[in-house]
């Protein structure tokens, strides 16, 4: 098999995180082209310079050329697993793409809401029946994935689980701020709230939830009880 070294490097997102010092950092592959530092990258909705390139070893390098994977930084926030990079040399057309994205994830978002919504209204009229609403943050996106898929594939006849919001990073006030809204349950997997989140959560009476393992079984151990 053979890659093209030369030109602009496209790939794909393994998976993300945020780090302290360093924001949202996201491990890429290589899959075409060489990605230098500096390089302003296209990915999901957002196009950011990229700040510096680890290796597999945590050492900076200069670029990375086809099948290497390689931790960026400089990124606004975490991208999603699988989504695919691509490096943009007009500025320009890097925001415009990024703007017009940006905005059908917040249309796909609304619609999304709506629909939950009026589902939660339906099936809390239900006798007997108990919606419980969840905000789920994680420390890396890959984290975050297998906990949703876990939970919305989970059904029972005694309640049902609403992700209301999911994502990367503490717990923040706008995370309490929302739980307070939506009367949601808040639950950290290897991640804390910070002071100001912990105070208006004690205040607001907002539970928080920690869990430094990804095991499904004792999250849905807890709400049953709930």
């Amino acid at each position: 098999m053979k890659a093209y070294h030369k030109g602009p490097a496209h790939g794909v997102v393994l998976d993300s995180s945020t780090e302290k010092g360093k924001g949202a950092v996201a491990t890429i592959l290589v899959q075409e082209g060489t990605l230098k530092a500096g390089d302003r990258v296209l990915v999901g909705e957002q196009a950011q310079k990229i700040r510096n390139l680890l290796d597999e070893n945590l050492i900076e390098i200069d670029k990375a050329e086809p099948s290497v994977p390689v931790l960026i930084s400089g990124l606004e926030l975490p991208p999603k697993a699988g989504e695919e990079f691509l490096v943009v040399k007009s500025e320009k057309m890097a925001k415009e793409i990024s703007s017009e994205r940006s905005k059908k994830a917040r249309e796909s978002k609304l619609a999304r809401q709506q629909i939950t919504n009026l589902e939660s209204l339906f099936d809390s009229e239900l006798p007997g029946y108990k919606v419980v609403n969840l905000l789920i943050k994680t420390d890396t996106h890959g984290s975050l994935e297998a906990i949703t898929g876990s939970l919305k594939n989970f059904e029972s006849s005694e309640f049902k689980l609403n992700i209301v919001h999911g994502s990367v990073g503490g717990i923040n006030v706008n995370d309490i701020n929302l739980a307070i809204t939506t009367n949601s349950v808040v639950v950290g997997f290897n991640v804390r709230a910070d002071n100001s989140s912990k105070t208006l959560a004690e205040t607001e009476s907002v539970d928080i939830n920690y869990y430094g393992i990804i095991h499904v079984s004792i999250c849905i151990f807890f709400l049953f009880f709930y």
